[in-house]
This record gives C-alpha cells, sequence and structure tokens, in this order.
C-alpha cells in the first residue's frame, strides 16, 4: 500500500513486532528494557551483532500489545532479516509497516494545554493523533498516522491557525542530529559499539535487564569504565555535507574520528562525530579540509 502523503518522514521506517512473545522476544534482543516499555513511555534503544557493534538504532513504542521499531528505511530489512533468524517457535510477526503506518513530525506552533501533551521525552500520547514527544529546544512530536486518514488528519490539527505544524524530512533529519539522536545507515552499521554514540547518556541501555545479543561487550565496557569514544555534535565550513564515515583528522593529518551522518544548514554543516574523548578540547580538527569546531548538544 502506498499514499499520496507529501509531509510524511520518508527516511524513517517501522517495524511492527506481533505475538504473545513479542515483548519476550524482543527484550532478549536490544540494548533498552523493554519490561519498562509503557503505551506512555517509549524509548531509544540498538541492535547489536554478536560483537556489540550496533546494527542499528531506533525509537521503540507500544501501541496494544504490538511494539513499534522506528528506524532507518535503509536498514529496515537488515534489522528484520536478523530478528528473524532469532524467532523460531517464538509467536512473533516481524511486519514491515512502513506504508500502512505513515510516520510525520510535528512542531508545536501554540501552547494548547487542552491537548494534554506529555511533557517528558519520549512521552507517548494517543490524542489528538497517536505519537510521542522527542528532545528538542522547541517542543516536536513524532507521529504515526494510518495511509488512509494521514493527509486528513494532519490537516485539521496542522497549520497556520491549528496547534502544530508539519516538518519536511530534511528538517526533521537535522532536528535529530541536532538533539543528539544517533541514525546510522548502511556504511556506519557494525561500526561502533552503543557507548560510542552516546546510548547510555540517552537513556538507550539497560545495565540491569539480563542478556541480550552482544551485551557481554556492552556490560563489559560499562563496568570496567568510560568508553574512549564518544558522539559529539560538530559545524564544518563547508557547503557540501561529508557523507558518512568521512574521516576526522587531527593537525597532523591523521585519522582521529568518523561522521556519523551531516547536514548542511544553511550556513554551514551540522555534524555527529564519533571521537576519542581525548579529542574533545582539540580546536584543530578537520573534515574535508575543513575545520572542524566542536559545540554542545542544544
Amino acid at each position: 500500500m502506498t499514499t499520496n502523503f507529501p509531509n510524511r518522514l520518508s527516511h524513517l521506517g517501522i517495524l511492527t513486532l506481533t505475538g504473545k512473545d513479542a515483548g519476550r522476544f524482543i527484550q532478549g534482543q536490544v540494548t533498552c528494557n523493554i519490561n519498562d516499555i509503557t503505551e506512555e513511555k517509549g524509548s531509544l534503544g540498538a541492535l547489536c551483532n554478536v560483537k556489540g557493534r550496533v546494527i542499528s538504532t531506533f525509537i521503540v513504542i507500544k501501541h496494544h500489545e504490538s511494539y513499534k521499531l522506528i528506524l532507518p528505511r535503509t536498514l529496515l530489512d537488515v534489522v528484520k532479516t536478523t530478528l528473524q533468524r532469532y524467532v523460531l517457535r517464538s509467536d512473533v510477526k516481524l511486519i514491515d509497516s512502513s506504508e500502512s503506518d505513515c510516520l510525520a513530525g510535528l512542531m508545536l506552533n501554540r501552547q494548547a494545554p487542552e491537548l494534554n501533551l506529555p511533557e517528558p521525552d519520549f512521552g507517548v500520547f494517543l490524542t489528538p493523533v497517536f505519537g510521542l514527544k522527542l528532545p528538542s529546544p522547541a517542543s516536536r512530536f513524532l507521529v504515526i498516522l494510518s495511509a488512509e486518514e494521514s493527509s486528513d488528519r494532519l490537516a485539521s490539527i496542522s497549520g497556520s491557525d491549528k496547534p502544530f505544524r508539519t516538518v519536511t524530512s530534511e528538517e526533521w533529519q537535522l532536528l535529530d542530529l541536532n538533539a543528539g539522536i544517533p541514525w546510522l545507515d548502511e556504511t556506519t552499521s557494525e561500526e561502533f559499539i552503543p557507548q560510542m554514540l552516546n546510548l547510555d547518556k540517552l537513556g538507550g541501555i539497560s545495565f540491569n535487564k539480563g542478556c541480550y545479543t552482544g551485551q557481554e561487550i556492552v556490560a563489559r565496557t560499562h563496568f570496567l569504565g568510560k568508553a574512549k569514544r564518544e558522539l559529539y555534535l560538530a559545524e564544518a565550513d563547508c557547503e557540501t555535507a561529508p557523507l558518512p564515515n568521512t574521516e576526522v583528522s587531527d593537525s597532523k593529518g591523521e585519522t582521529v574520528g568518523k561522521v556519523l551522518q551531516a547536514f548542511f544548514n544553511g550556513k554551514n554543516c551540522s555534524l555527529q562525530v564519533v571521537l576519542p574523548t581525548t579529542e574533545s578540547t582539540s580546536d584543530a580538527l578537520q573534515v574535508k579540509s575543513a575545520r572542524l569546531q566542536l559545540r554542545n548538544y542544544l
């Protein structure tokens, strides 16, 4: 099923898990504690390989008896195939619902107390649409609508005289980047452990939930001390965004890190870069000959 929905966040997809064993199954595969996910609270998380490297990050929410993993569309098939290997006899179905469920990004135009929107980040709401609040200096919400109702439903709540305005995929990706949400693609998948992506700081890792794929490496990094690499927000004076996995070099020209994702923000490039913590105060970092300036997350 396809839909003519001009404001959908086309770079993201949804993998829906249904069946009586869905919660127990996904609990044994991902970094976050699925038992903490309710119909009022979602979370960031990651699926790792056996070496503790992140295959994909995701946002997980519960809807009735199903779980929805919101993740980069380019990695959805990889994640589905990986999880399918572990289903065995469990009562779980993995469904790519990216077409039947439409994702949209909304920014709050004006305060609307009557909507009773959640205040905590990753808080879930059911009215006037189904979605959750995401980190940002300005209130923003990721919402899921059925393909049949998407355009009409959004038109009823978004516009210059309505509580919300819709956001394009390009705008939304920059908002996610500035908020520190680490999204991967085919080139960065299986390159980093979760702590290198700051998932521990973002509540995307549980260290007391029990076993999951890659858990031994992730837990060892945590209990032996701080990860040696972290995710940083940066800017570079360039008009073309460096591709994921582009090298970051120091004053000697030696590679010290990599770009996770980057976007042109209208003036220069905003980037997420994975660097050794020892480089966090450096003023001589470069990417593609452009000086890299680290800055704090908003």
